[in-house]
């Protein structure tokens, strides 16, 4: 879902010319070294610049909110990402090499200079950078013992073992919340590590995922026994994100905890998100973003809350991988807060209700 021109937000002259740089990046890094066509043949130039499409989206964020450290992580990642393919190292540092160089021709485009830097800057740190992302999974704790043996039932399609697995530890007694957050959460970042370090096809992460959320239905008939508190939230995904799980375990844990909740997922028209929010008198509208290319939605959302909603008094509640990275980025935002997991989101939500009154 684009953001449309109206919206407020301007985003970097150079984003909107992304392709024409991207094109002329890849050219000159080609020309540079003819063995690229060789490996990589016209359908990698083809991926070469769909590439340079991304990083440009990513640098133009960072630079938006002169945040260096959203383009860092990014890059920290991709690091990660491209070792597990096995391409170089010294591909990528060349093509951000060349966008330096592009960028720094760009006339009347400030922010393209500003972009420059921040690229000169990772350059000199690329070296540095792990290329094998820790495990979520590495202390030798309860939760992840279970995490790790429920992981293994996932990679070996043992979906009935997973059931009795998770079935068993909530039948021990043990809290919901801390099933989703001890459990569930560690053990899907840490999917996510191992399709990252090309450890998983994406087929196992889509099991993966489909078994956490067929499990989560099974745990639903605890969660919605608990006492109702008089309080609602509203959670969405904002634009076209794919990683809607996150945002339902926090849904589910707002119910928990005595809310009414309504999880949305992704692709919601922004004119039914505000109906609904109206609709449902919502205390806390609460949005999720895992894409940092994303952002520029979270602002459009967020202005038309207030400028155009019926319910001045909702609270706007942000997180999600961009937020969780730099702690100050919800500031940006004209918003109420950011939290970094479920739990800290009601605790925040509560203050948030009891300060308003």
């Amino acid at each position: 879902m684009s953001v449309p021109e109206s919206s407020g937000y301007a985003p970097c002259d150079f984003a909107r010319a992304r392709d024409a740089i991207a094109a002329r990046v890849v050219e000159r890094q080609f020309r540079a070294s003819p063995d690229l066509e060789r490996r990589y043949g016209a359908r990698g130039r083809g991926k070469c610049e769909a590439d340079a499409r991304h990083h440009i989206l990513y640098l133009a964020e960072a630079v938006a909110t002169r945040m260096p450290g959203l383009f860092n992580n990014y890059v920290g990642w991709l690091k990660g990402l491209l070792a597990g393919l096995n391409i170089p190292l010294d591909d990528l540092s060349a093509q951000f090499g060349f966008l330096a160089e592009v960028l720094q021709e760009l006339e009347d485009c400030p922010d393209a200079g500003v972009a420059a830097d921040y690229l000169h800057a990772v350059l000199d740190r690329l070296p540095s950078l792990s290329d094998q992302p820790a495990s979520y999974l590495a202390a030798h704790s309860h939760w992840d013992d279970l995490a790790r043996q429920l992981l293994e039932h996932l990679l070996a399609c043992r979906r009935g073992q997973a059931i009795e697995l998770v079935e068993g530890v909530a039948g021990d007694g043990a809290d919901i919340m801390d099933i989703y957050l001890l459990l569930f959460q560690p053990l899907l970042r840490e999917v996510g590590r191992l399709w990252q370090i090309n450890q998983l096809s994406v087929a196992q992460e889509h099991y993966c995922t489909a078994v956490i959320q067929l499990l989560m239905g099974r745990l639903s008939a605890r969660i919605f026994t608990t006492e109702r508190i008089g309080r609602t939230v509203v959670a969405a995904c904002v634009g076209d994100e794919l990683h809607e799980i996150g945002l339902r375990m926090v849904a589910d844990c707002f119910e928990l905890a005595g809310w009414d909740s309504h999880f949305l997922g992704a692709n919601v028209p922004h004119r039914d998100l505000l109906k609904l929010i109206d609709a449902t008198h919502a205390d806390v509208l609460c949005l999720s973003v895992t894409l940092t290319t994303h952002l520029p939605i979270v602002r459009h959302i967020v202005n038309q809350v207030r400028t155009e909603g019926a319910s001045p008094r909702v609270r706007i509640v942000v997180g999600g991988y961009p937020f969780n990275a730099q702690d100050d980025l919800w500031k940006r935002f004209d918003v109420d807060g950011c939290a970094q997991d479920a739990r800290s989101a009601i605790e925040l939500c509560n203050r948030l209700i009891e300060a308003g009154r």
